[in-house]
């Protein structure tokens, strides 16, 4: 069987398409666009009219490569961004009648989870405990895990495309816009702060 998979995240969609036989894969094709659908809507919980025609540009163009594959399953995921539009399922919607995608959209639990496999399929860190970063548009999930098992896993409504709307960044960076960044993920990031200190971390696996 030829899948395509979609990972539609807050500035990027991820695209692979793979043939699957019994418990083993070979990707095909893995390619990305950016069409940023959090921005400009993200700090109020919606997907803007413009983030919404370039999102379907963007689907257009990988549902062109999905057709020439000639895939028999397409699989569609939404983050954070989707999670938490208020006019997400009308996006979904629209996707639907277009291009016949319907998009599963999932929790930042279940996000990380995903991180934490995707992970373990490109590295492995043998029997230390690591702490993975996947960081996000939207979202940053924090995995504390082995190679076997997960020890605690959690989705952060921090993403990147959160921080440029709510610091609205020079370019470079002026000092107090760092010390502004800096105060946003101690006050964010508070959960992870006292986490961290009730395990013994070996290394960090940083991931996008």
């Amino acid at each position: 069987m030829t899948v395509a998979i979609i990972d539609l995240g807050t500035n990027t969609f991820n695209l692979s398409i793979c043939t699957i036989h019994n418990s083993s894969y070979q990707i095909l094709h893995s390619c990305k666009r950016a069409p940023k659908m959090g921005k400009g809507g993200i700090q109020n919980n919606i997907i803007t009219p413009d983030a919404v025609e370039r999102s379907l540009q963007a689907l257009q163009e990988l549902h062109s490569i999905i057709t020439s594959y000639s895939c028999e399953k397409i699989i569609a995921i939404g983050t954070s961004a989707l999670r938490n539009a208020t006019n997400s399922q009308e996006f979904c919607d629209t996707v639907y009648a277009t291009f016949g995608i319907t998009i599963t959209i999932i929790s930042g639990i279940q996000e990380a989870e995903y991180i934490y496999w995707g992970n373990r399929l490109a590295y492995d860190w043998g029997t230390k405990t690591a702490l993975i970063l996947d960081i996000g548009g939207g979202s940053n999930e924090i995995i504390i895990a082995t190679n076997s098992e997960i020890i605690w896993k959690h989705s952060f409504e921090n993403g990147m495309q959160r921080i440029l709307t709510k610091i609205n960044p020079s370019y470079p960076f002026s000092q107090s816009h760092k010390n502004n960044i800096e105060a946003y993920f101690h006050e964010t990031f508070h959960l992870l702060h006292t986490t961290v200190k009730t395990y013994s971390i070996d290394l960090l696996i940083g991931s996008s």
